[in-house]
C-alpha cells in the first residue's frame, strides 16, 4: 500500500478502508471463478447479441415475410421467398456459379502469389524493410477506392490503359461489355488487394522456419523444388490452412469490388450472392426475397466452410 505523505490519521484510515474493500471484492471474484469469467466476457456477449445474433434472427424473420421497403412492415408468407429464390434459373446458372468460381480463383491465385512473394522477400537486401512496408500498401487502401481505381483505369473511353493501347496501335477491348472481362477486372482488384496479406503471413512463417531440415535435404541431394515441396510446404501447412479458411469466407461474401467495378453487369451476368441480395433488397425493394437470398448464402457458406475446415484439418495434421 502506498504511503501518503502529509496526510492525517483519518485520511490514512480512509485509504486503508478503500484498499481493504477492493481486496475483499477481488478475493470474492477470484474465489467465484465461473462468475468472474462470465463478468469478464459479458460486455463482449452483449455486443455480439446486439450487433450479430439479433440481426441474424431479424433477417430470418424478414426472409419469411413479404416486406416491401415502402410499407414498413411485412406479411408472413412462410417459405415462399425461399421457393421463389430457388426456382430462378438465374440464381443457379449465374449468381451461385459466379460466387463459387470467384472464391476459388481469387483464393488460389492469392495463395500462390503470396507464397511466391513471401519467398522472394525472405532474404536480406538493401531496402528490404522499405519494400516490406510498401507490400502492405494495397491493404491500406479501401476496397471501394481500389475498385474505383480499376474502373477508371479500364474505362472504355478515357481509361489510361486504353489510351496507352491506342497509342501503340492496339485496338483496346470494351472491358465492361463482356462477362468474362468484367469478372476478370473484379478478380484483378481482389487479388491485388489480398495477395500481400498472404505474403505477410508466409514471410512471417519463413522467418521462423528452422534451417537444419533444409540443409539436411540439400546434403542428401535435393534440388530447390524438392526442398520446397517436402520441407518448406509441410512447414507452411498450418499458416496456409488458417489464411485460406479466413479468405474463403471473406471472398465468398465479397461485395465491394464487384459492386464498384461492374455493379453486377453487363446486365446481371457478374452478380455474386452478396450483390444479388443487395439488388433484391434495395434496388427492387423486395426485402423479403433479399433476406432469403442472404440466408441461403449464409447456409451455403456454413456448409462449404465446414467441409473446407475438415479438409484443411486433415491436410494440416496428417503425418
Amino acid at each position: 500500500m502506498p504511503k501518503i505523505q502529509g496526510s492525517t490519521t483519518s485520511d490514512a484510515l480512509k485509504v486503508n478502508t478503500i484498499y481493504g474493500n477492493l481486496g475483499y471484492i477481488a478475493k470474492n471474484l477470484a474465489d467465484n471463478k465461473p462468475g468472474f469469467m462470465l463478468q469478464l466476457v459479458m460486455p463482449a456477449l452483449i455486443f455480439m447479441f446486439l450487433f450479430q445474433i439479433l440481426p441474424i434472427f431479424h433477417g430470418i424473420y424478414t426472409s419469411l415475410t413479404d416486406y416491401p421497403l415502402w410499407q414498413g412492415y411485412g406479411t408472413f408468407v412462410g417459405l415462399k421467398n425461399y421457393i421463389s429464390m430457388l426456382s430462378k434459373p438465374h440464381f443457379y446458372t449465374v449468381v451461385l456459379l459466379n460466387t463459387v468460381l470467384f472464391t476459388i480463383v481469387a483464393v488460389t491465385v492469392e495463395m500462390c502469389g503470396g507464397i511466391a512473394i513471401g519467398h522472394l522477400f525472405n532474404q536480406s537486401f538493401r531496402g528490404e524493410y522499405l519494400v516490406r512496408s510498401l507490400l502492405l500498401l494495397p491493404l491500406m487502401i479501401s476496397r471501394v477506392i481500389s475498385g474505383v481505381m480499376v474502373r477508371w483505369i479500364f474505362n472504355d473511353q478515357y481509361g489510361i490503359l486504353n489510351v496507352i493501347l491506342r497509342w501503340i496501335g492496339i485496338d483496346p477491348p470494351s472491358w465492361f461489355a463482356e462477362r468474362s472481362t468484367a469478372m476478370f477486372l473484379a478478380l484483378l482488384a481482389e487479388v491485388w488487394t489480398w495477395t500481400p496479406w498472404y505474403a505477410i503471413f508466409v514471410l512471417a512463417a519463413l522467418q521462423v522456419q528452422p534451417v537444419s531440415p533444409k540443409e539436411a535435404a540439400r546434403v542428401d541431394g535435393a534440388n530447390a523444388w524438392q526442398v520446397f515441396r517436402h520441407v518448406t510446404l509441410p512447414f507452411l501447412r498450418p499458416v496456409l490452412a488458417v489464411c485460406t479458411l479466413i479468405r474463403t469466407f471473406d471472398a465468398f461474401a465479397q461485395f465491394d469490388h464487384v459492386w464498384t467495378i461492374t455493379r453486377g453487369g453487363p446486365g446481371r451476368s457478374t452478380e455474386l450472392l452478396s450483390v444479388f441480395a443487395y439488388k433484391e433488397s434495395f434496388i427492387y425493394l423486395k426485402m423479403g426475397q433479399g433476406a432469403a437470398a442472404g440466408m441461403i448464402s449464409a447456409l451455403v457458406m456454413l456448409i462449404f466452410g465446414l467441409l473446407l475446415f475438415r479438409r484443411f484439418y486433415r491436410f494440416t495434421y496428417r503425418l
